[in-house]
């Protein structure tokens, strides 16, 4: 069968029509601060992923999947500062994996980052075999736009250092304001310089399977 001129026009807009929803059924809406509470996730290739989920009184879970089907666990002040760090083994947190972190302040009178400024504190860590003290400084770098995947966010990278352990490890947070959570981008120590990054970020809702929040009495 032979096409005329108009009937190809007509069959391609047809053609186009249908590809136009279908993209834009596939396309899933970038995540904003309210999503927290439900949990958003933040993709890396290969299938590894990091949720994060609000737990109230300025505390943020971050729950990291590896590809391996293992899972690491950990609390933030302010969706920033490392409260509480623990491995997850078969849906239950392994104790002997836990670390906490005391601050002086609680998570919700903890700083939020601002362009320019910084923080340094006294933390207590407890390991399980006892308690030690480091400082930690934040150093908050200037706004910049960054993007992740189809969704653009204002950022503040922060540089974090230790001491008088660790002196020579650098950590490079990524601190995304309109979502109130901060990630790992690089750590620098020694010779090695390893950088991570991710390539999607979307709502739980329109993300892989998140799995569930751990302990919302958690501190």
């Amino acid at each position: 069968m032979t096409l005329t001129p108009d009937a190809r026009t007509a069959l391609w807009g047809a053609v186009l029509a249908l590809a136009g929803l279908a993209g834009a059924a596939a396309a899933q809406p970038c995540p904003v601060a309210a999503d927290l509470d439900a949990g958003i996730v933040f993709s890396v290739a290969g299938g590894e992923r990091e949720v994060f989920r609000s737990l109230g009184a300025g505390r943020v879970e971050a729950v990291y999947h590896y590809g391996d089907g293992t899972q690491s666990r950990a609390v933030l002040g302010q969706g920033v500062y490392l409260l509480d760090r623990a491995d997850i083994l078969d849906g239950r947190i392994l104790a002997d994996t836990r670390m906490r972190f005391d601050f002086p302040l609680t998570p919700d009178r903890m700083p939020r980052p601002l362009a320019g400024g910084g923080w340094t504190v006294r933390v207590s860590v407890d390991d399980g075999a006892g308690t030690t003290e480091e400082i930690q400084s934040y150093s908050f770098g200037p706004h910049t736009e960054y993007t992740i995947g189809a969704c653009s966010y204002a950022m503040i990278p922060i540089h974090l250092r230790y001491a008088p352990e660790n002196e020579g490890l650098l950590e490079v947070l990524h601190y995304l304001p309109q979502l109130g959570v901060a990630y790992l981008a690089r750590s620098v120590y020694g010779g090695s310089d390893e950088r991570y990054h991710y390539h999607r970020v979307a709502p739980v809702a329109a993300g892989p399977g998140a799995g569930p929040a751990y302990g919302k009495d958690e501190p």
